[in-house]
């Protein structure tokens, strides 16, 4: 039969060996949750980045040398050209930042491996906002801003013309927040990452105030 003090001594064992295995466990979350925080700051940083880009390419205030480096055509007319160029500075400004949003969509499929495929369209709605900004500025550029002078676009029977000109340029330029699409899915893509940065620091810290609180 066995004694109290083996059974004690059994029982002892018993508990060393479940404090190490939990210790172990807890380490090893312990350091994907620091990975993890890592991968979060790299991502919110980078996407500050891309949102101060986003304004850079966006600002209406337009420089004269703007636009300028679009390859020109032989046949184009001085007035077609400064149209042209006016409707390629967007293109102009992403060149000049492009370095920046690939490295932020480069991201995209570790930042979901970390923490969920739910969190993609983070990024493609980004991606679709600005596709929009590229295309409505040669929309412009060969439409709408080369009739505005015209007296089809000035006439009273062409009042939605107008209307999809205004609507263009607001997808175009970052003029009036409170009907500028792209304003909500910045600010929902910048709640989100920062809401998992967070999550993630909380859960790290916890873990961390769990494996080094004394035992009682």
């Amino acid at each position: 039969m066995l004694s109290f003090a083996t059974f004690a001594q059994a029982f002892s064992m018993l508990v060393v060996c479940w404090t190490i295995i939990a210790g172990i466990e807890q380490w090893r979350r312990e350091f994907i949750g620091k990975r993890q925080i890592e991968l979060a700051k790299q991502c919110l940083e980078c996407f500050y980045e891309v949102k101060d880009a986003i304004k850079y390419i966006r600002n209406p205030w337009i420089a004269e040398s703007d636009g300028s480096s679009r390859e020109k055509s032989e046949h184009e007319s001085e007035e077609e050209t400064k149209l042209l160029n006016r409707g390629y500075i967007a293109i102009e400004r992403y060149a000049r930042k492009e370095n920046m949003f690939a490295k932020f969509q480069s991201m995209k499929y570790r930042y979901m491996a970390g923490f969920g495929s739910d969190k993609e369209d983070i990024f493609t709605n980004i991606a679709i906002e600005l596709n929009k900004v590229f295309t409505v500025s040669r929309t412009l550029a060969t439409i709408y801003w080369k009739r505005s002078n015209q007296e089809f676009a000035l006439s009273q029977n062409n009042i939605q013309f107008q209307e999809d000109k205004t609507q263009f340029e607001q997808i175009l330029w970052e003029l009036d927040p409170e009907k500028d699409s792209f304003v909500p899915v910045i600010k929902s893509a910048q709640m989100r990452l920062e809401a998992v940065l967070a999550a993630c620091s909380r859960e790290t810290t916890d873990s961390y105030r769990w494996l080094t609180k004394p035992w009682s």
